[in-house]
């Protein structure tokens, strides 16, 4: 008998076992945290009046007014604030709205572009974030899972063929639960009569 085989399921259990409560607490802080802020995207409006059109970002017209409760929800408001300030920014990134800023510091106007592509690239950036750490807690959450599955499958089982016991005086004696070796011989048949 391979004598690693228990240690290493045990082994292969207890990580599977932790990997998998801590990929679960960690989704469920992920799912707490983002409920309690209430993100939710604009409701879908054609005509943009009383929400968004999602013109810019049609993948994500059907989160049209959900919130934002998980990892891969997060991961597409960062997306959808992206979309929003290159809109607010005229295409550009928050240095080169910053770096105009700094060049001409009484433009007000710039200053409140500045602000506000500040204000979604760190938005974007938490939900980024989020979303990192709930793609890590549900991989984390899969590979426990596999390592259960794995420690249950390696664990060794009873074993096939003789076993050794030992005797009154600490021999080793063969205790088979084998046929006999005479039994699969069949007795001799008698011919058949022919006619």
């Amino acid at each position: 008998m391979r004598r690693w085989l228990l240690p290493v399921a045990l082994a292969f259990l207890v990580v599977g076992v932790a990997l998998t409560l801590a990929g679960n607490y960690g989704r469920q802080l992920v799912h707490d945290q983002l409920a309690a802020q209430k993100i939710k995207f604009a409701p879908y409006d054609p005509s943009g009046q009383n929400g968004d059109n999602y013109q810019a970002y049609l993948e994500l017209r059907d989160r049209a007014g959900t919130t934002v409760t998980d990892g891969l929800a997060a991961r597409d408001f960062a997306t959808y604030i992206n979309a929003h300030v290159m809109q607010a920014t005229g295409g550009r990134s928050y240095s080169e709205v910053s770096a105009e800023a700094r060049a001409v510091p009484e433009n007000q106007e710039l200053a409140e572009v500045r602000r506000t592509a500040l204000d979604g690239q760190l938005l974007a950036a938490i939900m980024w974030n989020t979303y990192g750490w709930w793609l890590l807690a549900t991989v984390s959450f899969f590979a426990g899972i596999a390592l259960i599955v794995v420690s249950r499958r390696s664990r060794p089982g009873p074993r096939a063929g003789p076993r050794f016991e030992r005797n009154g005086r600490g021999l080793p004696r063969r205790s088979c639960t084998c046929p006999e070796p005479n039994m699969w011989l069949s007795t001799p048949r008698e011919p058949p009569d022919l006619p």
